[in-house]
């Protein structure tokens, strides 16, 4: 490689970082004036960067279009943008998408593609879409019903809405998430997944949730953050969930406002 190919190359580097730096700003700048509902000075900074494919200035157009602000409302436009972003794997673009296939607004009904944007947003971690899935498994209209699924969708969308606060609590006590020493009475699973084990010709299941504990004792989330047989990670939340979330169940107060691992192990002899 001559020594021009070399200057030409860097310079191409080069020009790609600051090009990236200036979307990420004007992209700050469109949602600054978007939160603080300058509506049109948000569409008149998001357009450039959403036009040359920012995922996030894209789904900001297309809130923008749905609910007329800083724009014509149109339905149409609105759901062009959010498939855009959505294809970026942007979870809460691929949330609003789905609802709006599932009501038809802007573009032809599609539920099928509708479940599987819903799954992609949950899974992207929008509490948005992790929450339209469990209601998705309740209602047995997108999918068959499925009481574990829905109690799992919920329990994410819950610990995506409370883990900011759970951090900034960990942040000020500058500790990492706290392991109690035993559950709480009635905290613990009324009945151990035996059918579950069996089926499977397990003798053990193990491994460690992560759970949120808000101001007054409660759980506000379950997750898994490992476990031994992976495919029965939904099965674990929601088995833990029953229990965790009864009225009479209470953490202590040390253990209130934080992030709380629970390793756990069930035995078939």
């Amino acid at each position: 490689m001559t020594f021009f190919l070399r200057i030409i190359r860097v310079f191409a580097a080069l020009a790609l970082v600051v090009c990236g730096a200036v979307v990420h700003a004007s992209t700050q700048e469109a949602w600054r004036a978007y939160l603080a509902k300058d509506y049109a000075r948000a569409v008149e900074l998001a357009r450039p960067s959403a036009e040359a494919g920012d995922k996030n200035t894209q789904y900001l157009m297309g809130l923008a279009a749905r609910n007329g602000r800083g724009i014509a409302k149109e339905s149409s436009a609105a759901a062009r943008w959010f498939e855009l972003a959505a294809e970026q794997g942007h979870g809460d673009a691929a949330n609003e998408f789905a609802s709006m296939l599932l009501a038809g607004e802007g573009i032809a009904q599609d539920n099928a593609r509708a479940f599987l944007l819903f799954e992609r947003s949950a899974d992207a971690g929008s509490a948005a879409g992790q929450q339209n899935l469990a209601k998705a498994y309740v209602d047995g209209v997108l999918v068959r019903k499925n009481p574990i699924m829905a109690r799992y969708w919920y329990e994410q969308a819950d610990a995506t809405l409370y883990a900011p606060q759970a951090k900034r609590r960990a942040e000020l006590l500058q500790g990492p998430p706290t392991i109690p020493s035993k559950l709480p009475e009635h905290c613990a699973p009324r009945r151990p997944p035996t059918k579950q084990m069996m089926d499977r010709r397990l003798d053990e299941l193990n491994g460690t949730l992560i759970v949120f504990i808000d101001e007054k004792g409660g759980v506000r989330g379950v997750r898994v953050k490992d476990i031994s047989v992976p495919e029965l990670r939904f099965e674990a939340v929601a088995w833990f969930s029953e229990s965790l979330r009864s009225d009479d169940c209470r953490f202590l107060d040390k253990l209130r406002g934080a992030e709380v691992l629970l390793p756990f192990k069930f035995l078939l002899y």
